[in-house]
């Protein structure tokens, strides 16, 4: 498979209103509807994940909602291909919020 291009997917707008923290399974559902990662689970193209600067936590409930079916579709190793997760201003994630991500795939390859 080719990657074509990388796209961005801004998460500023797909948590609740004022937090600093992802939380939530139906959210985080809610909010892989609305991006369409079944699509993009599909095509050839890479996405960054955008989080805010200020983003203190993505819980496992959510990771979970909007990954989980990715990550058992894909594999760990082609889902951290496909999706790239980093700060707006571009700087790789601090190490906390690298756990949880890292956690959550964890979770979602156990479950499988």
């Amino acid at each position: 498979m080719e990657i074509n291009e990388i796209n961005k997917i801004n998460m500023h707008n797909h948590k609740s209103e004022g937090s600093k923290i992802y939380s939530g399974r139906d959210l985080g559902i809610e909010v892989r509807d609305l991006i369409d990662l079944d699509s993009k689970d599909k095509d050839d193209n890479k996405y960054n994940m955008i989080f805010p600067d200020d983003t203190v936590s993505i819980n496992s409930s959510y990771f979970g909602g909007l990954f989980e079916t990715s990550i058992i579709k894909l594999g760990r190793e082609k889902f951290l291909e496909k999706y790239n997760f980093i700060y707006a201003d571009g700087k790789e994630l601090k190490d906390a919020l690298q756990r949880n991500i890292d956690e959550g795939i964890d979770d979602a390859l156990k479950e499988f």
